[in-house]
């Protein structure tokens, strides 16, 4: 197996596995809720709003200021709706696989044998780093 089936294998490997498969359905169930949906409209709206502002030749800046924090709220609020919050937990922990794959790749890459590679918060702190100073 090269590597590019390897990787189509751990592509399968991941929707195959329960974090991915409750994102992707508490994702549906979001998506399919009037709450979200209105919120979403209203987050829409609120953003519209802004760049229509910002058009202008001469914005207000007390209206814009006024406007992010109407968006700030509208976007916090939303994620207190269930079904969101729901959806974002299970996106948190789909983010903390990736994060642990990621992590096991990388050490790969830096020569640890990748069967006994760890991930740990120091790692993901090295890996930031050095990926933000390339």
């Amino acid at each position: 197996m090269d590597v590019m089936e390897a990787v189509r294998q751990l592509g399968v490997s991941i929707q195959a596995d329960e974090r991915y498969k409750k994102f992707m359905e508490l994702s549906e169930i979001a998506k399919a809720n009037d709450d979200v949906s209105r919120a979403t409209e209203e987050l829409q709206a609120t953003a519209e709003k802004y760049e229509a502002e910002m058009q202008k030749e001469e914005p207000n800046e007390q209206l814009l200021a006024d406007i992010q924090a109407e968006y700030a709220a509208k976007y916090r609020n939303m994620f207190n709706i269930g079904p969101m919050k729901e959806m974002m937990d299970a996106r948190e922990n789909l983010d903390g696989m990736m994060n642990d794959i990621m992590q096991i790749i990388y050490l790969s890459m830096n020569g640890n044998d990748p069967l006994t590679a760890e991930p740990s918060p120091e790692t993901l702190q090295e890996m930031q780093t050095n990926f933000m100073n390339m």
